[in-house]
This record gives C-alpha cells, sequence and structure tokens, in this order.
C-alpha cells in the first residue's frame, strides 16, 4: 500500500514540475491581444476570482468542522479486513475501523481520517484504538486549484501589460557573416499568451529581416544595423545592435612538413578555426604570409594551397636556390602564431645549387 501511495503522489509531482517547466518557455501568442482587451480579461479574473476565493473559504471551514476530533493517518498500511484493521505509518498506532463500509477509497489504502471513540480492542495481542471512518466531503482542492489558476491569469495579464523581449547581448548573437542567415536569440521577460512581437531592421540593405516574428535575419552587406522589436500588447520596444562583417577563420595551429610534390619544395600544414561558429570560414588574404629571411639566398618561386580535411589546409612552396649561404623559411599567421625553418643553399658536386631544410636536403 505504501508503494502505490508513494506513486500516486510522485506522479502528481511530476505533472507539477511540467508544467513549470512549460511556462518558463517564450511563447508567442497566436493572436493579436490589445491592451484594453488585456485589461478586461484581467478585471473579469479578479471578480472570478473573488467569488472563487468565498467558496474556498467556506470549504477549508468545512472541512476544518469535518475533521475535528479525527486522526489523520498517513502512508497506513492495512493489518486485517475483517475486521478492519488499520496500522499509521507514521506513529505506528493500530486502529479497530467499526464501520468499513463507509470508508473512502483512499482511506481503504491506508492513508485518510478516522475518529476515536475512545474504545480499545485487541488483536492478536495488538491493542488498537476503536474508530470510526470519516468521510470527507469538504472538496479544497477543486477551489485552491480554481483560485491558483485564477491568480496565475492575473499574474500573466499584468505582465502581458508591461512585456518587453530581452535579446541575447552575446558576441555570436550580434555579429553575423555576408550571405549567412541565423535565428537572433530573444525571450520574453515571462510566460506570456497574450504578446506577439514584430522584428525589425534599421537598413534592411545590410541585414534582412527574413521572418518578422521570429527574428531570422540575414546578412546582406557589411555594416552595423539596429534590430527593434514591438510587443503586439504592451508596445514595449527592445533594441540590439548587429554587425554584419566578413568572418574569417584563425590559425590555431602550423608546421612544415616534406614535401613529395617535386624537387626543392615544403609543405606547410594549417589547422584552423573559427570561434565565432563552428563554421568554418576562409582565411583573410596573406594569412599565413609565408616568406624567405633573406631573399638573395633564396626565393618562394610558387605557392599552391589545396584543401584538406574541414578544418585543414595544405601549402605547397616552390623554391628557388639563389646563392650560397643560411637562412630562413618562415611562416606568420595573422594572430601572432610564427613558424621557422633553417634554410641552407649549397654547390652540389655536380655544380648545381640545392636546399637544405633543417638539415635535410629537399629532394
Amino acid at each position: 500500500m505504501k508503494k502505490i501511495v508513494k506513486k500516486i503522489i510522485c506522479f502528481a509531482m511530476a505533472v507539477f514540475m511540467l508544467v513549470s517547466v512549460i511556462q518558463v518557455d517564450t511563447v508567442q501568442a497566436e493572436t493579436n491581444y490589445s491592451k484594453t482587451q488585456v485589461t478586461k480579461m484581467m478585471k473579469k479574473y479578479k471578480k472570478d476570482l473573488s467569488v472563487a476565493q468565498k467558496k474556498l473559504n467556506a470549504e477549508k471551514k468545512k472541512y476544518q468542522k469535518q475533521i475535528k476530533g479525527t486522526k489523520y493517518i498517513l502512508y497506513g498500511s492495512v493489518i486485517s479486513t475483517h475486521p478492519y484493521i488499520i496500522c499509521d505509518g507514521i506513529t505506528k498506532s493500530y486502529y479497530w475501523v467499526t464501520n468499513p463500509k463507509a470508508m473512502t477509497t483512499v482511506l481503504s489504502m491506508g492513508m485518510g481520517h478516522v475518529k476515536p471513540t475512545g474504545k480499545y480492542r485487541t488483536y492478536n495481542r495488538i491493542t488498537c484504538a476503536e474508530a470510526k471512518a470519516v468521510k470527507i466531503t469538504a472538496n479544497t482542492g477543486k477551489y485552491s486549484s480554481k483560485v491558483g489558476n485564477l491568480k496565475d491569469k492575473i499574474a500573466e495579464c499584468k505582465n502581458a501589460l508591461n512585456q518587453k523581449v530581452v535579446f541575447d547581448t552575446s558576441d555570436e548573437n550580434k555579429i553575423i557573416d555576408v550571405d549567412a542567415s541565423k535565428d537572433i536569440a530573444w525571450k520574453f521577460q515571462a510566460y506570456d499568451p497574450y504578446n506577439t512581437v514584430k522584428f525589425t531592421s534599421s537598413d534592411p540593405s545590410i541585414l534582412k529581416i527574413t521572418d518578422d516574428k521570429y527574428c531570422t535575419v540575414k546578412g546582406m552587406k557589411e555594416g552595423t544595423v539596429t534590430i527593434t522589436a514591438t510587443t503586439s500588447c504592451s508596445k514595449k520596444i527592445s533594441k540590439l545592435s548587429v554587425t554584419v562583417e566578413k568572418q574569417y577563420s584563425e590559425i590555431t595551429d602550423m608546421y612544415f612538413a616534406r614535401s613529395d610534390s617535386g624537387t626543392n619544395t615544403i609543405c606547410l600544414r594549417v589547422n584552423i578555426y573559427s570561434k565565432s561558429s563552428d563554421t568554418v570560414y576562409p582565411l583573410k588574404d596573406g594569412d599565413p604570409h609565408i616568406y624567405i629571411g633573406d631573399e638573395k639566398i633564396a626565393s618562394i618561386d610558387s605557392i599552391e594551397c589545396g584543401k584538406g580535411s574541414y578544418t585543414d589546409l595544405s601549402y605547397t612552396i616552390k623554391l628557388r636556390p639563389e646563392i650560397e649561404g643560411t637562412t630562413f623559411i618562415c611562416a606568420e599567421s595573422a594572430s601572432g602564431k610564427i613558424e621557422k625553418l633553417p634554410l641552407e643553399v649549397f654547390s652540389t658536386d655536380e655544380g648545381t645549387l640545392a636546399i637544405k631544410l633543417n638539415g635535410s636536403i629537399v629532394e
């Protein structure tokens, strides 16, 4: 019996938590409500609340009268049905119920009110207080629920008359790439079934609102605009400054590696990542900057860039030896990362010039 009662209580708590979660979500009203309409609704809710509160107070008085002189059994267990013996799960007291036909379903499960008669009986050497089952007809729950619902409705109306959009002000929400689309993050101050929101851009040629109800936007060209959110009922205005710019990835790591592309070639491996989102954008022109420390000794004949994996680039660099000497080849990123490799130009036995990189001959 204890398990059944606990399951009922747990189910009720789960339903309450689910309703609470639903109420914090941003919900747009399906119909545009005016301030006059919401004010009128609130007045009606207040009138209904006054009536429901009076009925609740009457039921509470009735309930107090009905439970006077009774004992409340909680987490009880039925020891016997002939005679009907109930043990209170909290006090461990035993009650011999003389009118089991008057018991409610809840009491038969071990939870409810009994009224002791003042007499005692013995059952299997257990001393039991003689009691009568008391059927509670007062329904405070019905009106408590109604009062609570009306109070919530009144609070919603008050909120609707002062509702305002709250934008996410993080950089990720305020920056968008040219030609990219995104949903601007926003929410109501609280749960509100009465307001809708209209979003507008101060310059659609820079940032276009493709959905003026949910704030889906598209970057058209570089520039800065202001998104304005206006609520339908409260007429409150919220603004967010959004910058449209060409976004570029940042180099997180790079290193030189041998290349099989031909004589006097070296490979530069570059790992890239965009901090603004999961999208990897291209690098800015000239990033990385690849150069020879002393171009009198060697020069760069050509650079070819190939796409590696989703976040990798591979630069094949063909070098031309000029005169004997030592210098270095360097790759420098816009973010300040530098990778250097010692370079030596020397004469071969055949009288031609060749290149050693980091002490190894490039073949």
